[in-house]
């Protein structure tokens, strides 16, 4: 009898790195914006209500090409397109940091956002196929929830810094101009990857086998409430900052601070430890801990404890990196070669989609009726996302 030994790819984890690199700066533009978006307005003009445009004609395009991107990928080839990708968000990057106006800004933007949706969906294709040993795999897409979530909460926190340091009278600009040196990175690494593409051509944008499996389509509502919760959260607390107490750019952006920290060393914790020994049920350790620091931050707003808030988004931080390494795993786990692109392109989308649904109704909830609102409607959403995560984990 024949024994098939299957080989690694040799450069699967340096391939990785620029994997996660390109995950991050992409994610990171989602929300980099935020806290640099009065400054953007003060200097380029126009009318305030064009502010959070800034951040939404990034992650509209994001969301709605997700899954034409990842079907992209499988027809020709997710190397390919991955570096077409990661070259064009370098070009618009550029276009971005040097736009005269407003209009100019939010269109390079909107362009950026479709670069975005070509390159994202590629990632777990390409993982899939360099990572043939099952332990290696699950490690390997174990890291895409930790590095998602961090570069979504770690952006307000960048794009304060980067707007307050004002390097070489960049201001805002330099908060596209970051970009550059990450995507030269990726660009030099992308040829160690191997090349993969869809077994068969895809007959539809959509694989309908993911929803003969009730996990999946419980996975995508779990994410669309998780990154409304979350992402709302951060803007939120930004918001708070600045409008109800008066901090500047660098502090509204440092706010944040402990979330990333807590969330970064729970993440590794969680992923290296905690999932390959305890598997799904992570998850719901995750989901307790988070509701756990949202209350928290019911109570420290009540008693106007600045440093109590910390503290309470040290928890949520926490809880939220419990929780992603573990839902990736699982979410992926049981996906076929065939379904990759369109799977990919689904949970992405509905990420961004749940993101900008949260940032749009927790901050119209905290303008209209104030931070504590809010913050009861995030733990309202993280409740929601642990009934359904029941799903995710008996599959």
């Amino acid at each position: 009898m024949t024994e098939v030994v299957l080989t690694q790819h040799r450069w699967r984890w340096l391939s990785l790195t620029a994997l996660l690199i390109a995950e991050a700066m992409n994610l990171l533009d989602a929300t980099i914006v935020q806290v640099a978006g009065p400054t953007m307005h003060a200097d380029l003009g126009g009318p305030v209500a064009s502010i959070p445009w800034f951040t939404a004609a990034y992650t509209l395009p994001f969301a709605v090409l997700l899954i034409a991107g990842g079907r992209l990928g499988d027809i020709a080839g997710r190397r390919r397109v991955f570096r077409i990708g990661t070259t064009t968000f370098l070009l618009t990057s550029l276009a971005c940091a040097l736009a005269p106006s407003v209009p100019a800004l939010i269109t390079f933007r909107a362009l950026q956002g479709a670069a975005a949706a070509v390159i994202i969906p590629q990632t777990i294709g390409l993982i899939t196929a360099m990572f043939s040993s099952d332990g290696e795999r699950a490690k390997a897409l174990g890291t895409i929830g930790p590095v998602m979530g961090l570069a979504a909460v770690c952006g307000p926190v960048l794009g304060g810094v980067l707007t307050h340091a004002d390097l070489l009278g960049s201001s805002w600009r330099a908060v596209f101009l970051v970009n550059v040196p990450l995507a030269l990175a990726v660009l030099a690494l992308a040829p160690l990857m191997k090349e993969d593409r869809a077994p068969q051509r895809p007959r539809g944008l959509i694989e309908m086998s993911l929803f003969t499996r009730r996990s999946f389509p419980a996975a995508l509502v779990t994410s669309a409430l998780f990154f409304a919760a979350t992402s709302g959260l951060t803007l939120v607390v930004v918001l708070h900052m600045q409008l109800s107490l008066g901090v500047d750019v660098l502090a509204a952006g440092l706010t944040l601070l402990p979330w990333s920290v807590g969330m970064g060393a729970a993440s590794l914790l969680s992923g290296g430890r905690f999932v390959p020994r305890y598997g799904p049920r992570v998850m719901t350790a995750g989901l307790v801990l988070l509701i756990a620091g949202v209350l928290a931050g019911v109570v420290a707003l009540a008693t106007a404890s600045v440093a109590g808030l910390l503290a309470a988004l040290g928890v949520v931080g926490v809880g939220a990196g419990v929780f992603t390494p573990a839902f990736f795993t699982s979410a992926l786990s049981a996906v076929a070669p065939q379904e990759v692109g369109s799977a990919a392109g689904l949970l992405n989308a509905v990420q961004q989609f749940g993101a900008t649904l949260g940032v749009a109704v927790l901050g119209g909830i905290q303008l209209g009726a104030g931070s504590s609102a809010a913050f009861w409607a995030a733990a309202a959403l993280l409740a929601a996302c642990a009934f359904t995560t029941r799903s995710v984990i008996q599959r």
